[in-house]
């Protein structure tokens, strides 16, 4: 019976700790990168009300397929974030990931 309880939670962390973080729609921003430096990025929204939002990096922020190097002035981006909003001007945000959008030109 220990044997089968144990297994059983094991199973159960390996599928949990597999299973791939769900994003919240609510902590998505999209916007156009007006400033960018080491830890900060200054993005001008597009789905917030405020029209500009400081995105912070923390050491765990992921760049999915790109890094910071190929972000620059003007590129197109998706940030999910913490869903810490500071409510400042202009509005401050954690990222936890940064998509680069692509372009069609």
């Amino acid at each position: 019976m220990e044997i089968f309880v144990i297994s059983a939670l094991t199973i159960a962390l390996i599928i949990i700790t597999c299973l791939p973080d769900r994003i919240i729609e609510e902590n998505l921003l999209d916007g156009t990168i007006s400033q960018i430096d080491n830890e900060s990025i200054l993005v001008k929204c597009k789905t917030n009300e405020s029209s500009l939002c400081i995105a912070y990096m923390m050491g765990e922020t992921v760049f999915n397929n790109i890094t910071i190097n190929q972000l620059s002035v003007g590129d197109s981006i998706q940030i999910e974030h913490t869903g810490q909003i500071l409510e400042s001007m202009p509005v401050q945000v954690y990222c936890k990931r940064i998509w680069k959008k692509q372009t069609n030109d």
